[in-house]
């Protein structure tokens, strides 16, 4: 138990990861999801999940975390004050990314890193910047602002099933993009779980972008819709 609510929590190739069940649809929660300054997502099944890496810290200290970082979320998602926007540690951008050994570059108020590093030609990369008192390394997997119903609901299925299975990153579906993002709360966006963030959007990025673009066809969209929800019923 969680705050009184059921919930699972397991170790996981030295990752510990939590998950507790949502309240309200998974499709409408997704959309809601960007405003979730924090380490929760919303996974297919009805479920919002959590992961941290062990490394140095104990196991205490992981459970503490996201056991808040779960239960803020679910009180934002019902609608019950101090939401997960409230304020912590005040965190310098520059500063916590030069701690990295990444090359970022400056550009307005965020920087930007390379995903793909061993290949120069592509533009894959993840932005830096603040959300709130929080870090949030984001990188565009499709551009969603024309796309049609079944493409939408397509998108929607297949970011929640991908929350169920990717570490620390997240998939979000917004008015005019899809994207993932990590979104690392202050006291915890140390040099270690920043590179464990960037790494996983790299990955999450190669698994899910041609997805992502293949699913804005109207075509595509409509088979895998009927593909995936028949197996569903099944």
């Amino acid at each position: 138990m969680l705050g009184g609510r059921p919930a699972n929590v397991w170790l996981n190739d030295d990752w510990l990861e939590a998950r507790m069940p949502a309240c309200g649809k998974t499709g409408d929660l997704l959309v809601r999801q960007a405003d979730v300054a924090g380490l929760a997502k919303v996974a297919a099944g009805g479920y919002l999940r959590a992961e941290l890496p062990l490394a140095r810290r104990s196991l205490c200290q992981s459970f503490t975390v996201l056991r808040m970082e779960l239960e803020k979320s679910l009180d934002f998602f019902e609608g019950n004050p101090g939401g997960p926007r409230a304020e912590g540690t005040e965190l310098s951008l520059s500063d916590c990314l030069a701690a990295t050994d990444l090359e970022w570059s400056a550009k307005e108020d965020k920087f930007c890193t390379r995903l793909e590093e061993d290949d120069p030609f592509t533009n894959h990369v993840a932005t830096a910047s603040l959300a709130g008192s929080a870090l949030l390394l984001r990188t565009t997997l499709a551009r969603v602002r024309n796309a049609g119903p079944a493409s939408l609901c397509a998108l929607s299925h297949f970011l929640l099933a991908l929350n169920g299975h990717i570490r620390l990153a997240r998939g979000s579906l917004g008015p005019d993009k899809a994207w993932l993002e990590v979104v690392l709360p202050a006291d915890w966006a140390t040099a270690e779980l920043v590179h464990h963030a960037v790494r996983s959007l790299a990955v999450g990025s190669r698994a899910a972008r041609r997805e992502c673009a293949a699913l804005l066809e109207p075509e595509m969209a409509q088979m895998y819709l009927e593909f995936h929800l028949k197996g569903e019923k099944q």
